[in-house]
């Protein structure tokens, strides 16, 4: 597990400023100058060499130790000899790639030769898709003399043997880059051999950030979003096919696993059918949700994993990666004192997140019963003694919960209700590996368009390749696969946006309401007609607009609102009163999911 790093309000708040281009310019300056006074090369990016660094245990077998290793562009550079670094940016892409060599025990499973991220596969399987990643800058240029642009602990078996081993890619205020192995920790001390990189490179580029992707959904009635690109779907929905079951070895299709158990143990209801007053005070429809056992057979664990829902980013192409190391979700909670009080394997009360593609783990965000532990509290990835406690969190009431989940550059998750910072607690990664408009498996292997159109556009959660590869598209809610911890609760509205959202917004937020979390989505400049060119707005800037555009060409009406007419005639967003080719040029750069 992770440590928590608690931050001060004021740390907190320095953390989340928006980048000042001004701060970037001067910022830029000074570092190219300070590069070429001492022959560095300050651009646009920065390349260290991996060749040596070298896991291996120095002493006896009863008695050593793993030393940490590390790598910087000034000192380590590619090519070698001349020292370079990376400017300030707003993003930051990395990639880590090499080659090993072995020896000793670890010599039997790992052949010379052998990727730097096949090893990572075969320790600890699903995560070579970290080697390879992209960051916003949220944090602002590079004020600080260790600016972390990635960082993960890894832990797993190796052949029976458990290792650890934290990775860490960062910039420093000069503009040099970092790549560390630290923390090393396997067993059998130096029997267990040596892997050593005998060729490979870390490189840091700058990165243009995509508009964040935001969706909400408003639970009136279905799963639908009210605005939005991304998709809820019940985890057991038939069409997905069956649910997997390991086997202490592989994902295997159970047939004999009952689907459709989500849905048929949740449903919709107003607020007044329940007997409970509405979020902010008025009347809703709210999703009542499932379990995460089902009822008819709970103790049965191999039933627990299609229970809960699918949640979908749908932020690729324009999100490049295979995850997401920085997002952020808010929900309407209420949890009625049934539930609450329920107890389920030590007070575990809702599992808010589980954030593996196909809940084959236990929950990640628990919220938990105050009688066990002594007050509401809650908690990612960590044990309970680590949890978050706060008296604005209990039964009957509503409570608008924000988590926002920063693995990227802080390597913690912020907490809070009803506005109001509860504390830090840990934070993870969730995958993104499905581009709707090209749909693959994790291994590349195309997805049939017969399958995607009956999935209805959403990952299957259980589909697999002809080489038995996930889809890695997606995460859960409402979801614990290993114990069934969740309880039904009442949900009003659910947002989610694939970077950080800021303290003074989230406290902007306030409490829940009926009316939902952005009470009015947000304007996506651009988005004036569905694929057809018939106007309205669908969530997609896309050839349709351009359609739209053509039958728009000319002086705008003489009303308030001019569909079409989104920059002037250089094509710089901003009303001009005409429908012309720089609102096409304008359109060009917009493409895309709506954020």
């Amino acid at each position: 597990m992770r440590t928590s790093n608690m931050r001060t309000s004021d740390e907190r708040a320095a953390n989340m400023r928006t980048v000042n281009p001004v701060t970037l310019v001067c910022a830029t300056a000074l570092l190219s100058a300070a590069g070429a006074s001492h022959g560095q090369i300050i651009d646009n990016d920065a390349v260290m060499d991996m060749t040596g660094m070298e896991i291996r245990c120095v002493g006896t077998v009863f008695s050593c130790n793993f030393f940490d290793q590390s790598r910087d562009s000034f000192a380590d550079p590619l090519p070698i000899g001349q020292p370079n670094g990376i400017v300030p940016a707003d993003g930051y892409r990395y990639t880590i790639a090499g080659t090993v060599q072995s020896s000793g025990l670890l010599g039997n499973f790992v052949m010379d030769g052998d990727s730097f991220a096949g090893l990572l596969e075969l320790f600890d399987p699903g995560q070579s898709v970290l080697l390879a990643g992209y960051t916003r800058n949220i944090s602002g240029g590079l004020p600080s003399a260790k600016n972390t642009m990635f960082g993960q602990r890894f832990d797993g078996e190796f052949f029976g043997l458990s290792l650890g081993i934290n990775l860490e890619v960062s910039v420093s205020d000069q503009g040099a880059g970092r790549f560390e192995i630290r923390n090393i920790d396997i067993p059998l001390g130096s029997l267990v051999g040596s892997i050593e990189v005998d060729q490979g490179a870390v490189t840091i580029e700058t990165w243009t950030p995509s508009a964040p992707v935001e969706t909400e959904w408003r639970m009136n009635g279905d799963l639908s979003p009210a605005f939005g690109a991304s998709s809820l779907r019940y985890m057991d929905e038939p069409v997905f096919g069956d649910i997997l079951r390991f086997d202490g070895t592989n994902d295997l299709p159970d047939a004999s696993i009952p689907k459709g158990i989500t849905q048929a143990q949740s449903s919709f209801a107003t607020t007044t059918s329940l007997g409970i007053a509405g979020p902010g005070g008025n009347e809703d429809t709210v999703y009542v949700t499932s379990p995460a056992r089902n009822l008819s057979d709970p103790n049965n664990v191999d039933w627990y994993r299609g229970l809960g829902l699918s949640l979908y980013p749908n932020n690729r192409p324009d999100f490049p990666g295979g995850f997401l190391g920085q997002w952020s979700m808010v929900m309407d909670v209420y949890v009625p004192a049934a539930a609450w009080n329920a107890d389920t394997n030590g007070g575990y009360v809702l599992s808010l997140i589980q954030d593996n593609h196909n809940n084959e783990d236990e929950g990640e965000l628990y919220l938990r019963n105050p009688a066990f532990g002594g007050g509401g509290h809650i908690g990612y990835d960590t044990e309970p003694v680590n949890y978050l406690s706060s008296g604005l969190f209990g039964p009957d009431r509503w409570m608008r919960i924000a988590f926002v989940s920063d693995l990227m550059q802080s390597g913690a998750g912020d907490v809070y209700v009803d506005g109001q910072y509860i504390g830090t607690t840990n934070s993870d990664w969730v995958f993104d590996l499905t581009d709707s408009t090209d749909p693959r498996y994790a291994d590349g292997e195309a997805v049939d368009p017969g399958d995607w159109a009956a999935w209805g556009q959403h990952p299957s959660p259980w589909a697999q390749s002809s080489n038995d590869a996930a889809m890695k598209g997606t995460f859960s809610l409402f979801a614990d696969g290993l114990f069934g911890r969740s309880e039904s609760v009442y949900i009003a509205n659910v947002l989610f946006t694939d970077t950080l959202l800021g303290a003074p917004e989230i406290m902007g937020f306030g409490g829940s309401d009926a009316a939902g979390i952005r009470v009015s989505a947000p304007v996506c400049v651009g988005d004036i007609a569905d694929d057809f060119g018939t106007l309205g707005a669908d969530g997609m800037v896309s050839f349709g607009d351009f359609l739209a555009l053509l039958g728009l060409i000319g002086p705008c009406p003489a009303t308030p609102e001019c569909p079409g007419d989104i920059a002037d005639d250089f094509g710089t967003l901003g009303n001009d009163g005409m429908v012309s080719f720089g609102d096409f040029l304008a359109l060009l750069g917009l493409i895309g999911p709506c954020p």
